[in-house]
């Protein structure tokens, strides 16, 4: 599981990585079927997952740290997978719906970016622990927020407005990532310099990709990402 003759093994869209994907996308799909049985039964597993993925992060820091190579400069929670692991833990050990709302969009969003094109640290491939910890991490970010949109049933609670507010989550975190950026000489968020190898070349050079990021690719994505929530609403009215 440490094995260094792993490194930079992992490939896109291979099995090691197609395979996890689908791990989570059967979760999801059993979330939304069994949600009705969820309400009622297995009432421990949102408080099992949040501490799940607590734990696991924390082994990720311990790794870090064991490896010497834990830095101030990159492994702070300044990066919005990292700040959905805590957010979306919170979510359902404490069934806050603000939260989840306000959240929501940004996070799951970016988990799920995060698991179709994996940026892996040194490519760690299968079976390595940085492998299973990274699809581990971003995986129970999307299961969290499934879980609350599902069988806490806050997929009902969702507005148009919640979108802004979502907008401004992002850009207020923006804000405290160029911060730490600043104090650290780090480059959370990529705001600092564009990383190697990058999903995010995709959007522009540096600083270019910040402004079409922020401004464009997340305001957009939350409208097409809105679209299901509006269908379900207006069929919901229907029936009633």
């Amino acid at each position: 599981m440490f094995n260094t003759m792993l490194k930079n093994t992992f490939t896109l869209f291979s099995v090691q990585h197609l395979f996890p994907v689908l791990i989570v996308v059967i979760l999801f799909i059993l979330l939304f079927l069994y949600k009705e049985y969820l309400q009622t039964h297995l009432l421990w597993l949102p408080k099992a997952l949040a501490t799940i993925t607590i734990l696991q992060h924390f082994a990720l820091f311990l790794y870090r740290v064991n490896s010497g190579i834990w830095d101030v400069s990159k492994h702070l929670p300044f990066y919005l997978c990292s700040v959905g692991v805590y957010l979306s833990s919170y979510v359902l050990w404490s069934r806050n719906k603000r939260v989840s709302l306000n959240t929501f969009f940004v996070l799951f969003f970016g988990a799920l970016v995060a698991i179709l094109f994996p940026e892996i640290t040194d490519g760690w491939g299968y079976p390595h622990f940085r492998y299973f910890q990274f699809f581990l991490s971003h995986g129970l970010i999307i299961i969290n927020f499934a879980y609350a949109l599902f069988v806490f049933g806050y997929v009902s609670d969702f507005r148009y407005i919640d979108i802004y507010k979502n907008m401004i989550f992002v850009w207020v975190f923006a804000v405290a990532s160029l911060i730490a950026n600043l104090l650290t000489d780090g480059n959370y968020l990529w705001l600092s310099h564009s990383p190697e190898d990058s999903v995010i070349e995709y959007f522009g050079v540096y600083p270019n990709y910040i402004f079409t990021i922020l401004f464009v690719a997340f305001p957009v994505g939350f409208n097409i990402f809105y679209i299901p929530f509006h269908y379900y609403r207006q069929n919901k009215k229907k029936v009633a």
